[in-house]
């Protein structure tokens, strides 16, 4: 571990990582190494069992300062949610206890605020299992937690998308105008020809990493998703299916999905030798073919 101050660690790694024109604007906020130790510490305070480097935390700060462009670096930080971007940045990265922390911290309280809505139990369950599904996994891109830009807390974020899903999902489900699914929402590379080029150049390496993640499942979430993709049976179904709660088989829902994407990702790293970064973007632009070849392998 480097012996520089962490102040002045999470400096240099924030200015690192961030475009020669936002590094200028940076540079010149005077208390920049104070300013950003307190918001770690107040990250780690809040969050104690989540144990996120101090370079990670200023990387994912820089990212948040990029997609910010119109705004300027000064007020972008200082304005920060400290403690929800400290949780965020650690999820993005793949970290259980910090995906542990964010469902039992925040899911309750989205729990509550779909029900408000009026939807019946499977509903929320299955709402806050899609929700899961799309922050954590991504069904083929980033996760979108990745996309949470501070603008306001994390509670609130999440709120927005759950309540959006759950509006959705009761259209579906109980004869509403709108149909959608924020899973088929999610954003997928734009169509054109070098593009093209490209998801044709890694869609068989995309296929075989998916369908090498699949054997990997246990016995029971390979049924759960064929049960969920092929046979069409919803969360409340199942749960009456195997004698749990519904709260219960969402989770193994979400747990079944999200392995197969991570072990996807994690194959493509070994065969592909680039870094997850690369992999995610990669992934993102055969999106549309891995609902396929899920359909397709759950058949089996």
């Amino acid at each position: 571990m480097s012996a520089e101050p962490r102040p002045a660690r999470l400096a240099a790694a924030l200015a690192q990582a961030l475009s020669p024109a936002r590094r200028a604007e940076v540079a010149a906020i005077a208390d920049l190494p104070a300013l950003l130790d307190e918001q770690y510490a107040d990250g780690a305070a809040t969050w104690p069992a989540v144990a996120l480097p101090p370079d990670a935390y200023a990387r994912h700060l820089a990212e948040r300062v990029e997609l910010r462009a119109g705004e300027p670096a000064a007020h972008v930080l200082r304005t920060l949610p400290a403690a929800d971007l400290y949780l965020a940045a650690a999820c993005t990265a793949g970290d259980g206890a910090a995906i542990a922390a964010f469902r039992d911290a925040l899911v309750p309280s989205l729990r509550g605020a779909l029900a408000r809505l009026g939807a019946p139990a499977a509903t929320v369950d299955e709402a806050l299992q899609r929700v899961l599904v799309m922050l954590f996994v991504g069904e083929g891109g980033a996760p979108q937690i990745a996309t949470y830009g501070g603008r306001g807390t994390l509670r609130s974020w999440l709120r927005t998308i759950g309540l959006r899903t759950g509006r959705r999902l009761m259209g579906v489900l109980h004869g509403g105008p709108d149909g959608g699914d924020d899973l088929d929402a999610l954003p997928a590379a734009v169509r054109d020809p070098e593009l093209e080029l490209l998801r044709e150049r890694y869609r068989d390496h995309v296929g075989r990493a998916f369908a090498t993640a699949f054997t990997r499942l246990t016995e029971r979430q390979r049924n759960l998703l064929r049960q969920y993709h092929i046979d069409g049976l919803t969360i409340d179904q199942l749960a009456a299916l195997y004698r749990v709660n519904r709260a219960t088989t969402a989770r193994w829902v979400a747990a079944a999905r999200m392995a197969v994407v991570a072990a996807t990702r994690e194959q493509l790293v070994a065969d592909l030798g680039v870094d997850a970064g690369e992999v995610d973007s990669i992934i993102r632009l055969v999106r549309s073919q891995l609902e396929l070849s899920l359909r397709a392998l759950a058949e089996r």
